[in-house]
């Protein structure tokens, strides 16, 4: 039998723990007050619960979309293009979204408040500001990712800082003294929550439930969710942990849940998402162990047997990453500044000394493609050690790992891609304003 992709649990108000069947691998999850979403691996969107403002009922125009946010009875979706669509209830604007409004990347929502993160690091913000919950913080820059509670708002920065603004009336903006080195983040109610590097989670605001008591000993977490009283958090084995209110089932993980990779919640439900599973032949000793078709996960497979879109390890090293497994990785975070970062790596050819080829006869004398270890120190120092190898004069012979330099190149084309995107947003905007200004001349 296939997996179940997604899982609930809590109280079903509107009906968010009756799930529907998703025809294909989901991508994501957002969890309203009675409703959730669901991104697909196609880029559809799915959506279902109470639907009394439309919440549920998903507008033309969403898919293909990128990143999906639920509120109270409101839903947000970033669009392939950069741009947000809103849809549900609209009583303090909160389905309004901006004139102009490109270049996004994430998007939150709270109980009558909007957020989105833009590409350039930057947060807007609109719908109810009763509480200054859509007035950004002058010069805030440099946000990687935001949260929405019912009335407040947080983003993390790129160095690892948080900002919060809103309604303080429990405490929710009390950021912890010193607190720093946080990779992701998540807004109940009335608290907030704090993932940092090394895998500890720190939590502040109303406690009313214990749902800002973090439970001892609780480490190798990997993603985070917070409801109304109740917190809830992933940990690198795949399995969930919850504390707080559990009057409604909150607190009840179904005890077949395993494999978990990202947690929504609000209200008093909770959404899990679990990784991808396929069904594979067993293999047996006594048979041909070669697998002639292809299995896909979380992607349709085009040219390989097998095709991962995530995660995944194997015994050695080989066609793949060895040793890729998250479950055995500590202090994970994004790699930001990759454009930067790549302005200061200088690659080079070269040739080899004469001197260094009488040394080794097995090198040809032709012309390499590298860098100049040295210079590389200076933007990856760990990537640059002694070979073991001495010149002459007794200096060590340095050797250079260049595979930070890759990974960083695909977070600069990340990076670029967002910029893109948000560029051919403005020319789309551009060129659709053009007749009606030439109209006018």
């Amino acid at each position: 039998a296939p997996s179940v992709p997604v899982y609930a649990w809590g109280l079903d108000s509107g009906g968010t723990l009756t799930l529907p069947s998703f025809p294909l691998p989901v991508r994501q999850i957002a969890a309203g007050s009675g409703h959730g979403l669901a991104l697909l691996s196609d880029a559809s969107v799915v959506a279902w619960g109470r639907n009394t403002e439309g919440q549920a009922t998903v507008p033309g125009g969403v898919s293909p979309a990128a990143h999906l946010a639920a509120g109270m009875q409101h839903s947000l979706a970033v669009t392939a293009t950069g741009g947000v669509i809103a849809w549900g209830r609209d009583d303090a604007g909160q389905a309004t979204v901006p004139a102009g409004l490109d270049g996004v990347s994430r998007v939150a929502a709270g109980e009558l408040h909007s957020l989105a993160l833009k590409a350039d690091g930057t947060v807007v913000a609109w719908g109810d500001d009763t509480f200054g919950q859509s007035t950004v913080p002058p010069g805030l820059a440099g946000v990687i990712a935001i949260a929405a509670g019912a009335h407040h708002s947080v983003a993390l920065r790129s160095d690892g800082t948080v900002a919060a603004w809103g309604r303080d009336d429990a405490g929710q903006l009390a950021i912890p003294p010193g607190l720093a080195n946080v990779t992701a983040l998540a807004a109940g109610a009335q608290h907030t929550l704090a993932l940092r590097a090394d895998g500890t989670v720190v939590a502040w605001g109303l406690d009313s439930a214990g749902q800002a008591t973090v439970p001892p000993g609780l480490v190798n977490v990997t993603a985070l969710a917070a409801g109304e009283l109740h917190s809830a958090a992933v940990t690198s084995g795949g399995t969930v942990v919850a504390w707080g209110d559990a009057s409604s089932g909150q607190l009840s993980i179904p005890s077949t849940l395993t494999d978990v990779v990202a947690l929504a919640s609000r209200g008093r439900q909770t959404l899990a998402l679990r990784a991808a599973q396929v069904a594979v032949p067993v293999a047996r000793r006594d048979e041909d162990n070669t697998f002639q078709g292809r299995v896909g996960i979380l992607r349709a497979p085009a040219t390989n047997a097998l095709e991962v879109a995530g995660n995944a390890s194997k015994s050695a090293a080989g066609g793949w990453l060895a040793n890729s497994d998250r479950r055995i990785k500590e202090d994970i975070a994004p790699v930001t500044g990759a454009l930067d970062t790549l302005d200061r790596i200088r690659p080079v050819t070269f040739r080899y000394t004469a001197e260094h080829l009488a040394r080794h006869p097995e090198l040809p004398d032709v012309t390499y493609h590298n860098v100049v270890a040295q210079e590389f120190a200076e933007v990856f120092p760990e990537a640059v050690t002694e070979s073991g190898e001495r010149l002459p004069d007794g200096s060590p012979v340095l050797q250079v790992d260049t595979y930070p330099a890759l990974i960083t190149a695909l977070a600069a084309i990340r990076e670029l891609r967002a910029e893109s995107a948000a560029l051919r947003a403005r020319i789309q905007k551009l060129e659709t304003a053009s007749p009606a200004s030439d109209a006018a001349r």
